[in-house]
């Protein structure tokens, strides 16, 4: 399977099926906290991904005014492939670097995530 079997908009779903699928659910900021975006983004990818029947959104208990969103039975199903989808993506990312490149890699980029999280607005 390659990166090129999925179309872009399929391949950004892919980004919350873990965090959902480990969850169970989440409040609509948490994806938004997730991928460090606003939540009107987020919220029309999950609009998107509700019409595909991918997630679904409930009123969250504890909060009448909050809804949760979890996977559907059918995005569940479709896990394996996305995680392959994924686990492809990163293969063909890092081809031709060494193991010691990688985590070489893999340690510059947590200190950028890491610096990024103590800039405003993030």
């Amino acid at each position: 399977m390659s990166i090129s079997n999925i179309n872009l908009f399929s391949y950004s779903f892919l980004y919350f099926f873990l965090p959902l699928k480990r969850s169970g659910a989440l409040t609509q900021a948490e994806p938004a906290r997730i991928a460090q975006v606003e939540q009107p983004c987020i919220a029309q990818l999950l609009g998107r991904m509700e019409r595909d029947g991918l997630v679904e959104r409930v009123p969250d208990p504890p909060d009448g005014r909050s809804r949760l969103i979890s996977l559907t039975e059918r995005a569940s199903q479709q896990l394996p492939q996305s995680r392959a989808v994924m686990d492809d993506a990163c293969e063909q990312a890092l081809s031709g670097f060494s193991e010691p490149e990688r985590e070489q890699l893999l340690g510059f980029l947590q200190r950028i995530f890491a610096n990024l999280d103590g800039v405003p607005g993030n």
